[in-house]
């Protein structure tokens, strides 16, 4: 039970998230949880980071209230510990937006990712990656509130700091092409988001490899738009594709 320990555990904990194995996360960042409340104290910053590491893992397996739950809890020792402007708070903010994203509250995942905007934007400036990251997060929800125009205008935020930041070819910057591709079917612009998520799959396939799950999401959003510009037999292609790879 010695804090060294609980850091191992939330090491492993992070790299079995990253393999894909959530149980065995949850099961590391639950043991580090337990040490660091022991040893550390309840409102430790360490506890904090177990219990966002618990939300991110929860969020994973699909228990959208227990990630919630846990991810307040974070938010909660973060701003009574490092103050409430702490770039570890805009993350704990992030975190839950996503959160109530995927609960599909909008309105209130909109809420979240503008706090965690605006204390990067002020402690990181403009250009930092993590703004973009808010920048992305809010596009994704004006998305799904409705509002394309203003999607699309996040996404190309999003996408410029990317570029910049990381280099043409990084795997974020596929991110936002894909999202700006999804942003442009809703607007009806087919050919545009037909651009946009083939650059997103070349550069998926080229950093992440053939059979990635990014790759297959490329794969099945290409189809989906050549459908809808009715070339039913690259439709049907690339959702052969997607197949093979899932």
């Amino acid at each position: 039970e010695n804090v060294d320990a609980a850091a191992i555990y939330n090491n492993l904990g992070l790299v079995h998230d990253r393999l894909g194995d959530f149980e065995k996360a949850k099961e590391y960042h639950d043991l580090a949880l337990s040490i660091t409340q022991k040893k550390l104290g309840p409102e430790n910053v360490q506890v904090a980071t177990s219990y966002s590491n618990l939300g991110s893992v929860h969020e994973q397996l699909g228990d959208f209230e227990k990630a919630k739950e846990y991810q307040e809890l974070a938010l909660s020792i973060y701003q009574k510990k490092l103050g409430p402007e702490n770039v570890q708070v805009a993350t704990s903010y992030s975190n839950l937006g996503v959160v109530y994203n995927r609960l599909g509250d909008f309105e209130k995942a909109k809420e979240y990712h503008d706090h965690a905007l605006s204390i990067t934007q002020k402690k990181l400036g403009p250009e930092n990656v993590q703004v973009a990251t808010s920048y992305s997060n809010l596009g994704v929800v004006h998305n799904r509130l409705g509002d394309f125009e203003k999607a699309k205008e996040y996404q190309e935020l999003a996408l410029s700091i990317r570029k910049k930041k990381l280099g043409p070819e990084n795997v974020q910057v596929a991110t936002s092409y894909n999202n700006l591709g999804s942003v442009h079917a809703e607007l009806g612009d087919f050919e545009k988001a037909k651009e946009y998520h083939e650059l997103a799959l070349s550069i998926t396939q080229k950093k992440l490899g053939p059979e990635n799950v990014q790759v297959a999401t490329s794969y099945n959003n290409l189809g989906l738009v050549h459908y809808k510009l009715s070339d039913f037999g690259k439709a049907k292609k690339y959702h052969e594709d997607r197949k093979s790879v899932v």
